[in-house]
């Protein structure tokens, strides 16, 4: 999916998306015109990322508490809160 799809299921604006992507919070692949090309996990990620900076959390603390992509929504709340 786009960068517009991603920001409306996400719930962020697409330059937040883009700047979390700079900074490397998200990798989102690439399609075939280059474009970003947003996946269902990557959409977990964002959602994860803009529910924990709303409960105060700053990007140095999601970048030092960065969870592996792999890892299921409740092994990242349990990683987040319980470290």
């Amino acid at each position: 999916m786009n960068a517009g799809d991603a920001a409306q299921r996400s719930g962020l604006p697409a330059k937040t998306i883009r700047y979390y992507e700079e900074i490397g919070l998200i990798r989102p692949a690439r399609a075939g015109n280059g474009y970003r090309d947003y996946c269902g996990d990557d959409i977990h990620r964002l959602t994860f990322l803009r529910r924990a900076r709303n409960l105060g959390f700053s990007i140095d603390d999601c970048r030092r508490r960065a969870i592996p992509d792999r890892l299921s929504l409740p092994k990242r709340l349990h990683r987040l809160f319980d470290a």
